[in-house]
């Protein structure tokens, strides 16, 4: 199989730890994530609650940061599932 843009983004590690079929949509151009009610309530809440952060920092145009705190060194990103925190701490 030959892959159009073999790069590994942000979207797809949170999808590998997340859902693998996620995953495999992805990387395939299916996605359906533009007609979710939960993507937008997370582009709602962004834009009332973290309005004071540097936010969507890009890396290589590949991945995007919910914010930097460059005094700090902590990269944050925010989710709404606490299974994803499980699935990637383990906890």
């Amino acid at each position: 199989m030959i892959f159009e843009n073999p790069r590994i983004t942000g979207v797809m590690v949170n999808y590998y730890f997340h859902c693998k079929r996620q995953l495999w949509l992805f990387a395939n151009h299916i996605e359906m994530e533009h007609n979710s009610e939960l993507v937008l309530l997370g582009k709602i809440l962004s834009a009332s609650f973290y309005r004071d952060k540097d936010k969507e920092l890009q890396i290589d145009n590949v991945i995007a940061i919910d914010w930097f705190e460059f005094e700090d060194g902590i990269i944050h990103e925010v989710k709404n599932q606490i299974r994803l925190v499980r699935d990637i701490f383990g906890r």
